[in-house]
């Protein structure tokens, strides 16, 4: 009889224990819910915003009647023959534009776009069974694109400060900066659903079996 009271104890406990697990996990799944789609939402914002700033607009950060300026494009308004007058290199070298510095700030902000294609890859693999170790994958692509743009961006407004006014930053720049600040609420976004995936996995790994009944809890 008092094995049959104290088995009837354990079996509550469990249910109450199985009723925390449960509601621990709907609440986890309502928030990745909600992240799911927020992830999506900025990792499409970010795609499409350095897609527009760097391949539709050629990576034009003052694109004006009288100058245009970018990462491949130096053409500055010529009072002479009254047009634009486009300069290369090495004339560009001659204006104290470095072409090494120049490449680095190209590879910066046109890897980031590289790297923010291969994290949408890794993301869709994430959702597969069997490889929700890819979280780690998708937060350093994130981290590196984020420091890519960021540095790529500023090494290329060190060398062209002297030639523009921040009144003549058109679109693209605006659309660079808000990639950039996109991409760190995305990275931060995903580094909270990896950490909740986590958790999630690691609460359902509790032990299904009934504790045994000892001695000390017979009544």
């Amino acid at each position: 009889m008092n094995s049959m009271m104290s088995l009837g104890k354990l079996l509550l406990r469990k249910i109450g224990e199985r009723g925390k697990m449960e509601m621990t996990a709907l609440k986890s799944k309502g928030c990745r819910l909600f992240l799911a789609p927020s992830i999506a939402l900025l990792h499409t914002a970010v795609f499409s915003l350095l897609l527009y700033a760097l391949l539709w607009k050629s990576g034009n950060l003052i694109d004006l009647p009288t100058k245009k300026i970018g990462f491949y494009n130096f053409c500055l308004w010529n009072e002479s023959s009254n047009s634009l007058l486009c300069h290369q290199f090495p004339e560009l070298e001659k204006l104290g534009v470095s072409q090494s510095g120049l490449a680095l700030a190209r590879l910066g902000v046109y890897g980031a776009l590289v790297l923010i294609l291969f994290a949408s890859l890794s993301l869709l693999l994430v959702h597969c069974p069997g490889n929700e170790d890819k979280w780690k994958l998708v937060v350093v692509l994130l981290g590196a694109s984020a420091i890519l743009l960021l540095l790529g961006l500023l090494l290329f407004l060190s060398y062209i400060c002297r030639w523009i006014q921040p009144s003549e930053l058109g679109a693209e720049f605006l659309a660079l900066v808000g990639a950039e600040v996109m991409l760190l609420l995305l990275l931060l976004t995903v580094i909270r659903h990896a950490f909740d995936d986590l958790g999630e996995r690691q609460a359902f790994k509790a032990p299904e079996s009934f504790p045994r009944i000892s001695e000390d809890e017979e009544i």
